[in-house]
């Protein structure tokens, strides 16, 4: 069974449809969804949650009520998982920072990267492949 963590933006595209990767994380999700567990934590609720909502990033955002209901149903989902944050991930996240002279919001993505490693995760699949180059123990998944 495969283990993997699904990035915010993939997210914002199954709900959104005017997202115009959509209908492929639709089909990639339902392709993937016999062989494969997914996994996502409170960051990535949240993150979802802050650009679903948003005017500035859609013309036609979803009301509060909308995203907690279209969120709440999403983790109710058998094959996710909501994993937690831990002091290990923030440590790792904190030292690679650190080492890795990251600043500001690229925290969050070392965040992603510690809280996986943490959980033991070794895929994540999101569309900013970049963004996780060069972190040691996972490998990147672009669906489609």
């Amino acid at each position: 069974m495969n283990r993997i963590f699904l990035d915010s933006n993939l997210l914002v595209a199954i709900f959104m449809r005017a997202d115009p990767n959509h209908h492929l994380v639709s089909d990639w999700l339902n392709g993937m969804a016999g062989s494969s567990l997914f996994y996502v934590s409170p960051q990535i609720i949240a993150e979802t949650y802050a650009t679903i909502t948003s005017p500035t990033k859609f013309q036609k955002p979803l009301t509060p009520k909308q995203a907690r209901v279209g969120l709440v149903n999403f983790l109710s989902a058998k094959e996710l998982n909501l994993m937690p944050i831990g002091e290990t991930a923030i440590t790792s996240a904190l030292t690679a920072a650190e080492d890795k002279n990251k600043k500001s919001r690229q925290i969050f993505d070392l965040l992603i990267w510690g809280t996986m490693v943490e959980n033991g995760i070794k895929t994540i699949a999101t569309f900013n492949a970049r963004d996780f180059q060069n972190l040691s123990g996972i490998k990147v998944m672009v669906p489609g």
